[in-house]
């Protein structure tokens, strides 16, 4: 899994850059 911030920023819809860690908690719960 590559971390891109301009990914995780588009797939969340939000222009702050989300942690990886936060993204996997996310999917996870």
């Amino acid at each position: 899994m590559s971390s891109s911030n301009s990914l995780v920023s588009d797939a969340s819809g939000l222009p702050e850059p989300i942690s990886v860690d936060a993204l996997i908690a996310s999917m996870a719960a």
